[in-house]
């Protein structure tokens, strides 16, 4: 009995052994594979802030200006003529 019960204790040490190595394996290779993601994932958010750091405030840009002006002025001229078509009509239904 102490020989088949030391060959059970060998197959089971070898068991828990190879599911060791396997784990420690998947372990390593997962470890990689998380800082593979999170160098990737830093280089990403790096490249997202400089866009963002480098966005400029066109508000106060000379075209944007002027075209601020071009399309103000030309909703004064709707809004006159706007009221010029009003009194027109207005004019034309009480003759």
């Amino acid at each position: 009995m102490g020989e088949a019960f030391d060959e059970k204790v060998n197959q089971f040490r070898e068991q828990v052994s190879t599911t060791v190595e396997n784990y420690n394996r998947q372990f390593q290779a997962t470890n990689l594979e998380i800082s593979k993601n999170r160098v990737e994932a830093t280089k990403q958010i790096q490249a997202l802030s400089d866009r963002v750091n480098n966005i400029q405030d066109i508000s106060n840009n000379e075209i944007v200006r002027e075209l601020r002006g071009l399309v103000n002025g030309a909703t004064s001229k709707v809004t006159e003529l706007e009221t010029s078509i009003t009194r027109e009509f207005t004019a034309v239904k009480k003759k």
